[in-house]
């Protein structure tokens, strides 16, 4: 049984340094995520914290990755407003990375040049739970991973809203998902 101990506002140096490894801008982590203090068994950890619908949250740190209460999507207003428009990222990272950008680089290939809220599955098995959100929008942006899991999402997305659905994966083509192409990591050829 994982017992928290606080959350606070994400500043830990050591939390800090894992986020700039994973180059994303510390105070877009800091708008969208906490500093989470929790012990398990007699064993203290901190680690960084993003919370779900249902108060549950994605853990992580350099040396872990796991969830804490019940896994579920997360829903992401910038700056408190409603838009017309969605995307949809697989894991928070790959949300941070793209606020990051967004923030960084006005034009850029990757981004859209509006602003939408923004939808993490937090796990594509999150799936069913995300459907009903998405009926409100006009346009949904789909920035899942390039490998089958994504694709089968995106096309599961597509069946229940068509022309709705833009597949912004090409944005990205040569990366497993938005997070590695900050980090230039190249995903092997199949």
């Amino acid at each position: 049984i994982t017992f928290i101990d606080r959350i606070c506002k994400l500043s830990h140096p050591n939390l800090k340094s894992y986020i700039s490894q994973r180059r994303v801008d510390f105070e877009v982590a800091q708008e969208f995520c906490k500093e989470i203090h929790y012990h398990i068994n007699d064993k203290h950890y901190y680690a960084i914290a993003f919370e779900n619908v249902d108060g549950g949250m994605e853990i992580r740190n350099k040396y872990c990755k796991r969830s804490i209460g019940k896994k579920t999507i997360s829903v992401i207003k910038p700056n408190g407003e409603s838009h017309s428009e969605c995307c949809i990222f697989e894991g928070f990272f790959d949300m941070l990375t793209y606020a990051s950008i967004k923030k960084w680089i006005t034009g850029n290939e990757l981004c859209l040049p509006h602003e939408c809220d923004y939808f993490v599955l937090n796990s594509v098995s999150n799936i069913k739970v995300l459907m009903p959100y998405l009926q409100e929008y006009s346009v949904i942006h789909c920035y899942l991973d390039n490998d089958d899991a994504g694709a089968k999402t995106v096309e599961k997305i597509k069946a229940a809203y068509q022309d709705k659905v833009i597949n912004e994966s090409h944005r990205y083509v040569n990366y497993k998902d938005v997070n590695d192409v900050i980090n230039g990591i190249i995903k092997p050829p199949k």
